[in-house]
């Protein structure tokens, strides 16, 4: 899972120059390790 996401991560093309396109990979990122996070947590329990 977490390769699965840094392969998605890595094909956003990075623009200095619009915060936003990086912001939404912040905000992609974050939501997959929360994801990858959780599912861990119910798998374990």
């Amino acid at each position: 899972r977490w390769d699965m996401a840094g392969e998605k991560h890595e094909k956003f093309p990075l623009d200095a120059n619009n915060p936003s396109a990086i912001r939404s990979i912040t905000i992609n990122r974050d939501a997959s390790m929360m994801a990858a996070v959780t599912s861990n947590a119910s798998i374990s329990v």
